[in-house]
């Protein structure tokens, strides 16, 4: 139960408006009590109205702070954060300290359920400083109670974000970077254990508060299931022994609200994880009893919600006829109903069932959850309205209630058992791995590629299975000597398919476990930045023999094109070394990646000289609590660029600004943009950006510099190279960023570099990368016909067997440099 600002200030005595005012307030904090909200909604709306003509300010503002409450409890949190920001400027100035620390309760509530947990933290740790200066009445130990279990709260589900960013690593080189209130926008680094350590700290000062019987079990329920979900089971069993008798006394005493219900849920799914036995028919009990109490209020949604966890209860205990039998209920319930958001969990749930004794059921209950999922995923993608992170709680909880389900059934449609090695099920799998692509991507960017990218993505699988044929046959047409590579990595395995034209179609499953192959990722990453050779190239092999060997004579002479699972995206294929011809892969192929084959653009590019538009940042400094340091070489970079595209314009430090670019972009037509300045690629919005002479440019600004260019020239662009940036350490899923900065930006083809390379060796590169694909005859007309992919590994071979500097065949120098998209 959030806390609810009730307290009044009157101006001049009570008028009848005021007094109505006041009631409907308490009306409103009963009925959000009693689980009504959007009648708790109506009541603090009126109230608002009452306010306005009784003239009290702080009546009018704490009514509509109570109303973000109700909201939040709704699921309607862009409309909560649209009061918070209409009314922010008022409350700053308000008198009443707690009326403050209220909206900043709020404010902090609904952002850690839409993901933005940085600024969530920093809400309420305001909000926390307020209530202990002002520490003289009940509502502000009410306040402080409510303010530190949800800082508990927002603890957790940062160790959570960590753990699936990072695989739980906790080495120097993987420590996440967490934003915190400070205003020059300073980052701290922690480790999930230090946040699961601050949750536990919350919830026990929390604890030894005095504190009302259901705030009390409030409390008891997060931390059980927090205990739980941190692996500490011993921890939580002695936890549930000691406080049961408070439990059950409080459990049962609660009322049946829909509230109420899911306080039995919450507290059945603790008990069923337990290790002891015991408590088995206590999480039953809870369970029929909330299902009888969902009837009696008539609400389906609870209904289908609770009789899907007396699904999931059995299933924990392998009662394998009553787990089908009561999740298959759940799915009719939220169907009828139209309740869509749990039907894909209760079909997934299905599926995980089935999957014990009949894999081909399984894999119907799953396409009827991806295809579920689908449709809730296209109701969400866009929420945001102007608010920087907002998405939902659906959103936000991606990679524990999103990605599993995709990867699950890509791993049944390969099991041989399901005829795993047929071209039916290969094709299905990779319809729903592009599926899954675009899930990603638009989860990060928080839009609709379709309105973005001006294509019609698939929104089924078969619809996926259909695009995924039509533009295989693009592909093949366009150059039939490509070859596509699809690894993805599951719970249990590598799956690396490989298609080649005519329908030839091939996977190889290694049997790794995927902790084992993200931790070799992640040690290939460190390594190939250094000098080591016996580790770099042990580790590189290792990748090599997993996703190229299995396939070596069918790769020759092939122009390789990745689609790369998110931890893959953070290393670059060309340095995957061959340890039996003692060559690494770009010196036998040409690599691309593609970001996903729906987002490919083959259209034929402009023939004549290019222009090209470059700009460069020499100075380093800091930004967003990183230290860029100077990049020495950036002007020779840009100078070697310029004599091979004669035609092209410059700007170099404080005249290179996003308006100069702009300006530029709007009145001349550049097929190549190239900027050498530093750059920060992350699974963070915030976190992902450019760096110009004086401020820096966001995703969201890179799109609306170059939608404007669009909307004046037709032509889209035909490369943007950036090359001095770099992917966050320790996060796997940072290459998100470098995906979406290269469709937002809209560029058949993106050259960026994986990590940033201060030196000559990157302005030598792009020369021969320029020289390669651009080079001019005698009557300055272009005559090459290599292709990008060509010119970059050319250029990546010239480095390595460059005799003038034997380093520069360390990985270190030349492997960072990826191309994206159309390779031709």
């Amino acid at each position: 139960m959030p806390a609810v600002f009730a307290r009044e200030q009157v101006d001049v005595g009570y008028s009848l408006q005021l007094n109505k005012a006041q009631q409907l307030n308490r009306e409103g904090s009963l009925l959000l009590e009693q689980g009504e909200a959007q009648a708790a909604l109506n009541a603090w709306q009126e109230a608002v109205s009452l306010y306005e003509k009784a003239g009290n300010i702080n009546g009018v503002l704490g009514s509509q702070i109570n109303q973000t409450f109700a909201l939040q409890s709704l699921g309607r949190y862009r409309e909560a954060l649209q009061i918070l920001k209409n009314i922010d400027e008022k409350i700053k100035t308000a008198s009443d300290p707690l009326l403050k620390a209220t909206a900043k309760l709020s404010w902090g509530n609904t952002l850690q359920q839409i993901g933005d947990l940085d600024n969530a933290w920093c809400m309420l740790k305001d909000g926390l400083k307020l209530v202990e200066t002002n520490q003289s009445s009940s509502v502000s130990q009410n306040l402080k109670t409510q303010i530190q279990l949800s800082l508990g709260n927002t603890a957790r589900f940062f160790a959570k974000r960590i753990k699936s960013e990072q695989g739980a690593v906790t080495s120097e080189q993987s420590k996440a970077f967490i934003q915190t209130c400070e205003k020059d926008n300073k980052l701290i680094t922690g480790n999930y254990q230090d946040f699961d350590q601050q949750a536990k700290n919350y919830y026990e000062q929390v604890l030894d508060l005095e504190n009302s019987p259901n705030q009390r079990l409030t409390l008891h329920l997060n931390f059980i299931s927090f205990l739980v979900e941190a692996g500490t089971l011993k921890d939580a069993e002695n936890y549930v022994g000691k406080y049961w008798p408070e439990l059950e006394r409080e459990i049962e005493k609660i009322s049946p609200t829909p509230a109420g219900i899911m306080a039995r849920i919450n507290l059945a799914r603790s008990l069923t994880l337990l290790e002891k036995p015991t408590w088995d028919t206590k999480a039953e009990a809870l369970l029929n009893r909330a299902i009888s109490e969902s009837k009696a209020l008539k609400n389906e949604r609870l209904l289908s919600q609770t009789t899907g966890n007396l699904g999931w209860f059995y299933k924990e205990r392998n009662n394998i006829e009553k787990a089908t039998e009561n999740t298959k209920e759940a799915v009719r319930i939220a169907q009828a109903i139209g309740a869509e958001d749990i039907a894909y969990q209760w079909q997934w749930q299905l599926g995980r069932i089935y999957n014990k004794k009949d894999i081909k059921s399984a894999i119907k209950a799953y396409e009827a959850a991806v295809d579920t999922l689908q449709k809730v995923r296209q109701n969400l993608v866009g929420i945001d309205a102007g608010f920087e992170g907002v998405t939902s709680n659906f959103q936000a909880n991606f990679t524990e209630e999103v990605d599993p389900v995709y990867r699950e059934l890509v791993g049944l449609l390969l099991d041989p058992v399901a005829g795993g090695n047929s071209p039916e099920n290969i094709k299905e799998a990779l319809g729903v791995i592009e599926l899954l692509q675009l899930a990603e991507l638009e989860n990060f960017l928080l839009c609709d590629l379709s309105q973005v990218q001006k294509i019609q993505p698939a929104r089924s699988i078969e619809e996926a299975k259909q695009k995924v044929d039509e533009k295989l046959a693009e592909v093949f047409k366009a150059d039939p000597t490509a070859a596509i590579i699809y690894p993805i990595i599951l719970e249990d395995r590598l799956e690396v398919i490989r298609v080649l034209p005519d329908d030839n179609l091939r996977h190889v499953a290694t049997v790794k476990a995927k902790k084992e192959v993200e931790e070799t990722i992640d040690e290939l990453r460190i390594a190939l930045q250094g000098n080591n050779t016996a580790q770099f190239k042990g580790l590189s092999s290792q990748v090599d023999q997993w996703v190229i060997s299995p396939f070596q004579q069918e790769l020759e002479n092939k122009t390789l094109l990745f689609v790369l699972d998110l931890p893959l995206l953070n290393i670059p294929m060309a340095a995957l070394y061959n340890k039996e011809t003692e060559k690494y892969l770009i010196e036998e192929n040409p690599v691309a990646l593609i970001s996903s084959l729906q987002l490919l653009d083959l259209n034929p590019s402009e023939t004549g000289i290019p222009k090209a538009l470059t700009a460069g940042l020499t100075k380093g400094r800091p930004e967003r609590g990183i230290e860029f340091g100077n990049l020495s070489y950036v002007t020779e970079e840009l100078d070697e660029i310029n004599k091979v595209l004669l035609d092209s314009v410059k700007f170099i430090d404080k005249n290179f600004t996003e308006s100069s670019i702009q300006d530029q972009l709007n009145f001349g037509f550049f097929p190549i943009i190239h900027l050498a300045t530093h750059g920060h690629f992350s699974s963070k919005r915030n976190l992902t950006f450019l760096l110009d002479g004086v401020a820096i440019i966001d995703i969201e600004d890179l799109r609306k510099m170059l939608e404007s260019r669009d909307k004046i020239q037709a032509e889209s662009i035909e490369l943007l190279v950036m090359s001095a940036c770099e992917t966050a350490k320790g996060d796997r899923q940072a290459a998100l960023g470098l995906a979406g900065v290269a469709i937002r930006a809209g560029a058949r083809t993106t050259i960026a570099s994986l990590w940033s390379v201060d030196d000559l060796s990157t302005s030598i590169l792009m020369r021969e990368f320029y020289n390669n694909k651009y080079p001019l005859s005698s009557n300055n007309s272009i005559v090459s016909k290599m292709t990008k992919a060509e010119a970059l590994r050319q250029a990546q071979i010239s480095l390595i067997h460059k005799p003038e500097n034997i380093n520069y065949r360390f990985p270190r120098f030349w492997a960072p440099f990826v191309l994206i998209g159309n390779w031709r």
